[in-house]
């Protein structure tokens, strides 16, 4: 993850080679991070 103001796509591409998701750290609020964790673990892992 990247702050908004310092985004330079970095962590995006990071991501992408790792094929993992991307998050910004407004999306990281409690709430959020608890659903963003669930629907990551029920996805089907990929080889």
């Amino acid at each position: 993850m990247e702050h908004a103001a310092f985004d330079q796509g970095l962590a995006q591409s990071l991501a992408e080679h790792l094929k993992a998701p991307c998050y910004a750290l407004s999306e990281l609020k409690a709430g959020n991070l608890y659903h963003a964790v669930n629907d990551e673990m029920a996805r089907p892992l990929k080889k």
